[in-house]
């Protein structure tokens, strides 16, 4: 069950909201979940978004994801791919795919203009946690 939530699309550059839309439809019947900071500044409004970070229980074959991709005539780039995880980009916008296997604490966010889900702020809070005690990047601070 998924919850509903105010978004604050402005956060999103004009390039991120004419690419969702496809992405949405891509992504659709599938377990992925936007997280990270923008899942986060789209429901706190409180910083512009960079990137797209997309979470699964399990991300399985590469190629599943680029065929949904393709199939909806979305050119992207491959930057890298390691066991779950899938780095890309659509224009300048730079996108993650990560195979996540924690369970969720709360249910998912549903944004119903795009049928994306995101992960709840609970959620979130835990995934900057763990990106903060591994990597210590300036941007899991956000």
């Amino acid at each position: 069950m998924s919850g509903e939530a105010v978004i604050h699309i402005d956060i999103l550059s004009d390039a991120q909201k004419k690419v969702l839309p496809a992405l949405g439809k891509a992504l659709a019947n599938t377990d992925f979940y936007l997280a990270g900071g923008t899942a986060l500044a789209l429901q706190v409004g409180h910083r512009q978004s960079m990137d797209f970070d997309w979470f699964i229980p399990k991300l399985g074959d590469p190629e599943i994801l680029f065929n949904r991709l393709k199939s909806l005539d979305i050119v992207f780039e491959i930057q890298s791919i390691s066991f779950e995880t899938v780095y890309l980009s659509i224009g300048t916008i730079q996108m993650s795919f990560i195979g996540y296997e924690y369970p969720m604490l709360q249910p998912k966010v549903l944004w119903t203009e795009f049928g994306v889900h995101l992960a709840g702020m609970n959620d979130i809070a835990c995934m900057k946690l763990s990106a903060i005690a591994s990597r210590g990047s300036r941007k899991d601070f956000f």
